[in-house]
């Protein structure tokens, strides 16, 4: 079974590995640049991205990471995975919409989603182009970074906390957080 990661996930170490193609070490640790699939080959790791570039079609599953927001829009940069199928990056960003955050109201999309988050979606179609949605217990957040040291959070009671500093965030997080 084919091994995918997202960037910033541990990889192994340097005493294990060579650091190979999207990856870089840190602290004799190799982790993930990139969204894609793990390659052990001669004590090397890298991680293989494919780049082919398709149109989205509705009721598609992404991951993206969420590149520019304001408090009613987000640009999501988009990954689709599905089984079976090769790893394809969109060429544009796509759009998720406050309206499309959670089933519930959202009154501001910093409530859902920070720059930099890793977000499972559903691509649905807008009234001009694709757009993302995140309602649903599948969709959201699946890795959050803290908003004041960049580290990753811990879920706790529905909560996420940083283990560096101890902030404690919200996000509409999806059932598949690995935080």
């Amino acid at each position: 079974m084919k091994k995918m990661v997202f960037p910033g996930d541990h990889l192994g170490s340097c005493e294990e590995f060579v650091s190979g193609q999207n990856t870089y070490c840190e602290d004799n640790e190799i982790y993930s640049s990139s969204f894609g699939e793990v390659i052990e080959k001669d004590r090397k790791i890298s991680v293989s991205v494919k780049r082919k570039i398709t149109r989205p079609k509705e009721g598609v599953e992404v991951y993206g990471i969420v590149s520019n927001m304001s408090d009613k829009v987000a640009f999501i940069d988009c990954t689709k995975t599905e089984s079976g199928a090769k790893d394809i990056i969109l060429e544009d960003s796509l759009i998720l919409s406050v309206n499309n955050a959670s089933k519930g109201f959202v009154k501001s999309l910093k409530d859902a989603v920070r720059i930099g988050d890793i977000v499972k979606a559903q691509i649905i179609k807008g009234r001009e182009e694709e757009e993302l949605s995140l309602a649903g217990p599948n969709y959201g957040v699946v890795r959050a970074y803290c908003t004041r040291c960049r580290n990753s959070m811990v879920l706790k009671n529905n909560r996420l906390k940083c283990s560096k500093c101890g902030h404690i965030e919200n996000r509409k997080i999806s059932k598949d957080y690995s935080g």
